[in-house]
């Protein structure tokens, strides 16, 4: 008489949550971001977008506010900022 074959469970891969937005392909020519860009976006995330989508819900993010934003959060993760931007 054989076991009963025990059931397999299903084999999970391992990751990190930046993976999951990696792109090989995309490479950056140059490795910071240029300040008067990361101030703009700042201020629109903080000054426009916040208070928007406070009042209006996040119906507020449309396909393309969110498309804008994913777009910079990417090149602000790939990019090296001096600590002078930051402050």
């Amino acid at each position: 008489m054989q076991a009963p074959l025990e059931p397999m469970l299903p084999v999970r891969k391992q990751f990190r949550v930046d993976d999951l937005f990696l792109d090989p392909s995309e490479t950056l020519d140059q490795p910071t971001i240029d300040r008067n860009v990361l101030r703009d976006k700042a201020r629109w995330i903080r000054d426009d977008l916040d208070i928007e989508v406070a009042r209006e819900g996040p119906s507020y993010l449309t396909a393309d506010r969110v498309v804008v934003i994913f777009k910079f959060l990417t090149l602000l993760r790939q990019s090296r900022i001096p600590i002078e931007d930051i402050r």
